[in-house]
């Protein structure tokens, strides 16, 4: 590469306390899942190539300057829970001398994470807002080769672990990986060996020496690493201008990864403010519900703020945006995303039943531009608009066009209604309006059962519809009676056999009882049936009762109300 010294380096080196490694604000947050750390494990243990690092050397005096872009550590305990963000590395020596990273982050980060570090993701089916959720576990090396039948052959095997469980797995004999830094010999691995493992034979004891011996070469011995190395005296600009070009390409860095460099490199607190605010939208207060926030949609926000501004994500569009005035108005931006988050999770919302995040920003942005968003019928139709546009799914393909033309129908409204997108054409013809019954039967017959859509559509026919209140998906005829009529099984998750019911009701008292017998319950507490289940078709000459042999007529003549409500509920 001109101009650039290269060094080799080994992996030991770089990841040594003493190594100095640290990384510009520009660069996005470590992305990598842990099942992407252990390949990089085991490609490093099978030879393969694992690429350049490109850094720049830069003094304390520069990374304390006023004017710096701002530098962070790298992470060593990486955790879901509350370890995801970089410190940042405040009054240095002037003196010392820093690497920064500017290509390679995700790579380095994983070999500290592994040597010198832990990495604690959620464990499924655990509460999110409960740190035992989340436990450290450390890299470990399987010192048996095990039989991988994709490639056909024996392979390494690195694995993430809890101390507790290595040890109690008698079946494999785990060796911490960040341990073979202190053994830099084969005198020492050896002795090691036979001090800490009891194998079956001497074969598997022989392998296990060759397997941590092949460690210690990748690791201890051996230059794997080459650095392309930027003189100090390159300036901010010039950085900035050879970080975009390489990541430019085909990396995994996204367009929005790009743009937020360019905010961090006129606004150095921009990185700890976006990571805080994403942080706070995505957990509510209670802790029951969750969002993925994340920075992609923080910049596109922040563009659609602007009608000025283009929507499609570029340098060009972007560059449009004036960074003081960006500071000045954070605030706002802020509370009207606040506002618009806290307005759809009274709709009942969150990330399992979002189907698009860019539906929200057209609410964002009439609530920024001061527009109503107190008064009741207004929330409601804010409440269709966001249910229609995911339903007939406009923010999907072509979403830019969706989400310019909709902005243009939100300028200087202060009073909002689905009556403003009247007119609005999309791409492919497609409108906000429903053209025609076979959309909504579409719609009926599709979805099931715990999708996405299935909630959307059965609190759109509730207009009385609580968000705050948890609800279930409650079958009508129940599901241990369906299963015993195979030609009506398949059905039993339709919406035209769903009704939302609050959770405490059907738990306690619904649950698995028969439609009829549910019926005569509710009968004999003076409670109106269709109170409780919505759009229960009437008893006439084709639906002589609710029990489970008019199914299909029950379904057939439910779908018409429902079908019927949809239409009113939507003009």
């Amino acid at each position: 590469m001109k101009d650039f010294q290269i060094v080799p380096k080994k992996i030991r080196d770089m990841v040594d306390d003493d190594s100095n490694i640290i990384l510009p604000a520009i660069q996005r947050k470590f992305v990598w899942p842990e099942e992407k750390i252990c390949n990089l494990f085991e490609s490093i243990m099978n030879g393969y190539p694992i690429g350049t690092l490109l850094t720049w050397e830069i003094s304390g005096e520069k990374i304390n300057a006023d004017n710096a872009i701002g530098f962070y550590e790298f992470i060593k305990n990486w955790s879901e829970y509350d370890g995801k963000f970089n410190s940042l590395l405040k009054n240095v020596s002037n003196d010392k001398i820093f690497l920064a990273i500017l290509d390679g982050q995700q790579r380095l980060q994983s070999l500290l994470i592994g040597l010198r570090g832990t990495y604690a993701s959620h464990k499924a089916n655990k509460p999110w807002n409960d740190i035992r959720s989340f436990p450290a576990r450390t890299l470990y090396l399987n010192l048996k080769k095990i039989y991988n039948e994709d490639i056909d052959r024996e392979t390494y095997c690195f694995k993430f672990l809890e101390k507790e469980v290595a040890i109690e797995d008698k079946k494999n004999k785990w060796f911490e990986v960040g341990k073979i830094i202190g053994l830099n010999n084969y005198k020492d691995i050896l002795q090691y060996v036979k001090d800490n493992y009891n194998f079956e034979n001497e074969e598997e004891q022989s392998d296990a020496i060759v397997i941590l011996n092949e460690l210690n070469e990748c690791i201890n011995n051996t230059n794997l690493l080459g650095c392309y190395v930027i003189d100090r005296d390159r300036d901010l600009d010039a950085i900035l201008d050879i970080f975009i070009k390489i990541n430019s390409g085909a990396t995994p860095l996204s367009k929005p990864d790009l743009l937020f460099s360019t905010i961090i490199a006129k606004w150095p607190d921009a990185r700890d403010e976006f990571d805080d605010f994403i942080k706070f939208i995505n957990i509510c207060d209670d802790q029951s519900k969750r969002f993925k926030f994340d920075i992609d949609f923080l910049i596109r926000t922040i563009m659609y703020m602007n009608e000025s501004i283009p929507v499609t994500l570029n340098i060009k569009n972007f560059s449009k945006i004036n960074i003081n005035d960006l500071i000045d108005n954070w605030g706002k931006i802020k509370n009207s995303i606040i506002t618009a988050r806290n307005l759809i999770l009274d709709y009942g919302f969150e990330d399992s039943n979002i189907a698009s995040y860019n539906a929200i920003m057209p609410i964002i942005y009439y609530i920024y531009h001061d527009g109503n968003i107190t008064d009741e019928n207004i929330k409601e139709e804010f409440r269709k608009y966001f249910i229609i546009a995911q339903l007939k799914n406009l923010f999907g393909n072509a979403g830019n066009s969706t989400l310019t033309e909709t902005r243009k129908c939100l300028i200087n409204q202060k009073q909002f209604s689905m009556s403003l997108l009247d007119n609005v054409i999309l791409v492919g013809n497609r409108t906000f309006k429903l053209e025609n019954d076979d959309e909504i039967r579409h719609w009926l017959e599709t979805y099931k059962k715990g999708d996405k859509y299935s909630f959307m559509i059965l609190s759109l026919l509730d207009p009385n519809f609580d968000g705050s209140k948890r609800v279930d998906e409650d079958h009508l005829h129940p599901e241990s009676l369906l299963r015993q009529y195979p030609k009506y099984y398949s059905y039993k998750d339709c919406l035209l056999n769903l009704n939302l019911l609050q959770a405490k009701e059907n738990r306690k008292l619904k649950s698995d009882m028969l439609l009829e017998d549910y019926l005569k319950q509710l009968k004999d507490k003076n409670v109106d049936p269709n109170s409780v289940i919505k759009f229960l078709p009437k008893i006439d000459e084709e639906l002589n009762d609710y029990s489970i042999d008019n199914f299909i007529v029950f379904c057939q003549k439910r779908e018409l109300l429902m079908i019927d409500a949809i239409k009113k509920i939507v003009s």
